[in-house]
């Protein structure tokens, strides 16, 4: 097969990351609409065929461009959009494509239909795509808590198939989906309904406020680990640290391990919160690399707590 025409060679993808690290891309598409799937699919053939790598990029609000030059095709999905919310089997549902932004369709579910169930993923980056492959969520809504089905586009075949919950296999952070180059999420369906208790009482203002108390700002990719499963010891030696979801939080480890301000070149721990690591504008990806490397030797060394990441980490 020859190149594909759509393709840009030699793409500036620095800020297609929110880190922000200097970086290019031999190959990039940036994909709008529902007439792109098409040349979706002609790509992952090409790049196939070629021997290429291929990466498929959202928001990039979690990714680390771990290169200077990305030796294959990197593809931005922007195809944005999501249907009225529409009533089944006593269920109140919304169909969101994949590129739209978590936190702007929450917004708009709330400032146009008085809906709060997504309050709580104002201000989450991302979009629901990558929600939906990576389990996201925040203040007690996961993905898999309002999941319904995803429609998703196989690469290989150019079949669309339906996911429905039991395909996902979805846990803490993980689905069936993550880290699976074959499929390709176009849509996902998710449960609005009311949920009652204090779901009922979300405001925008209380978790905006919540947010700039909570998470510092700047440069950042947000949470750099995830929050940690302990072991039965564990659970009593560091319950100071555990979370309501009986995880240990590698915010807290990393502030009690006195890590905050830590510093490599030009990317440092957060003073206000642990687990974030901020950029002064013209840090490295070798730089986030060390400092990851540093704070997890202390972890491991403090706490016999092997920390993971929640940063998606793109290599050749």
């Amino acid at each position: 097969m020859k190149t594909p025409s759509y393709l840009q060679i030699d793409a500036d993808v620095t800020l297609l990351s929110a880190f922000k690290t200097p970086a290019r891309a031999r190959y990039f598409f940036d994909m709008r609409d529902h007439d792109d799937y098409e040349k979706l699919r002609e790509i992952a053939l090409w790049a196939r065929e070629n021997t290429l790598p291929m990466v498929m990029l959202g928001a990039g609000t979690n990714c680390l461009f771990a290169f200077d030059v990305f030796e294959g095709v990197i593809i931005r999905n922007r195809n944005t959009g999501w249907e009225e919310p529409f009533e089944q089997g006593g269920r109140v549902l919304l169909a969101v494509h994949s590129g739209s932004l978590s936190n702007t369709v929450a917004e708009k579910l709330y400032t146009h239909y008085r809906i709060p169930t997504l309050v709580p993923w104002i201000g989450l980056p991302g979009t629901f795509g990558g929600a939906t492959i990576g389990n996201a969520g925040c203040f007690g809504v996961e993905m898999s808590d309002i999941f319904v089905s995803t429609e998703v586009l196989d690469l290989e075949t150019g079949e669309v198939h339906v996911w429905e919950p039991r395909d996902m296999h979805y846990a803490y952070r993980e689905s069936a989906l993550k880290g699976n180059a074959r499929y390709f999420v176009l849509s996902t369906i998710i449960d609005i309904s009311p949920r009652g208790g204090e779901y009922e009482t979300y405001t925008l203002e209380n978790f905006r406020s919540i947010r700039r108390v909570k998470q510092p700002t700047g440069i950042s990719c947000g949470s750099f680990f995830t929050n940690t499963f302990p072991t039965e010891e564990q659970k009593t030696s560091l319950s100071e640290f555990l979370t309501p979801m009986g995880t240990l939080s590698s915010g807290r480890l990393i502030d009690h391990a006195g890590l905050k301000w830590t510093r490599v070149g030009w990317v440092k721990v957060s003073e206000q919160h642990g687990n974030f690591f901020i950029n002064d504008q013209k840090w490295t990806w070798q730089d986030v690399l060390e400092l990851r490397d540093r704070v997890k030797k202390e972890i491991f060394e403090k706490y016999r707590v092997e920390l993971h990441e929640e940063v998606r980490i793109i290599t050749n």
